[in-house]
């Protein structure tokens, strides 16, 4: 039962619910949640049109060696998911991009090509990686921490993806903590003076499924 005192919050309710609409009914939404050919975000891995290319780069990651488990493993909880994530981020990428099935291997035989995971680096922050390139032939990340391993990955994978070549290098964050600070409008419209357009909307919108677990 209503009191008149609850008329002027029922109004305002009645009245934010018609301008401002849930998404499933003020937007489109796809039918087809698997079609990636819609989202262009750095996660939509497609397949490499220089074929010449991606011979070269499936060397590196036909074959994959993981950090042995009593190298720096037991010291965190979370390494298991972290390699795993890392292993599936270059399986999908191999597989999509490449067309390749990697292999995961205890060792790689002399001469042979592939990318080698392991602990070390001489790293300051344990969020940092390292990567080597031996004879272009071989990849090894290093890092102090798994989620190295998985920040590291994305760094021949990125270079992969603009047809580049792969090259020796080392990174880590200046801060501990990063915030991704958004001014993006529904539109994709950025407010404050970043320059481009938003990578969010109306993308999630349009695509309201796998989008915001992707960037999450």
């Amino acid at each position: 039962k209503f009191r008149r005192s609850d008329y002027p919050m029922l109004l305002f309710v009645i009245v934010v619910a018609i301008w401002f609409p849930p998404p499933s009914t003020a937007f489109s939404v796809s039918s087809n949640p698997t079609n990636e050919k819609l989202d262009p975000l750095w996660l939509n891995y497609v397949p490499l049109e220089n074929k010449a290319a991606a011979k070269r780069y499936a060397c590196f990651l036909s074959k994959i060696v993981l950090p042995a488990s009593d190298s720096g493993i037991d010291r965190d909880k979370n390494a298991p998911i972290l390699i795993d994530t890392t292993i599936d981020t270059i399986r999908e990428f191999a597989n999509i991009s490449l067309g390749i099935e990697i292999k995961v291997v205890d060792m790689l035989p002399q001469d042979d090509c592939g990318l080698e995971i392991t602990y070390g680096g001489n790293l300051d922050h344990e969020e940092g990686f390292s990567i080597n390139v031996r004879n272009e032939r071989v990849i090894r990340l290093a890092a102090t921490r798994p989620v190295g391993f998985l920040y590291g990955v994305f760094e021949p994978i990125s270079r992969m993806q603009q047809q580049l070549p792969i090259q020796s290098c080392a990174e880590s964050p200046d801060v501990d903590l990063r915030i991704w600070q958004l001014w993006d409008d529904l539109d994709g419209h950025i407010e404050r003076g970043y320059s481009g357009g938003s990578l969010i909307w109306p993308v999630a919108i349009e695509r309201y499924d796998r989008t915001f677990d992707r960037l999450a």
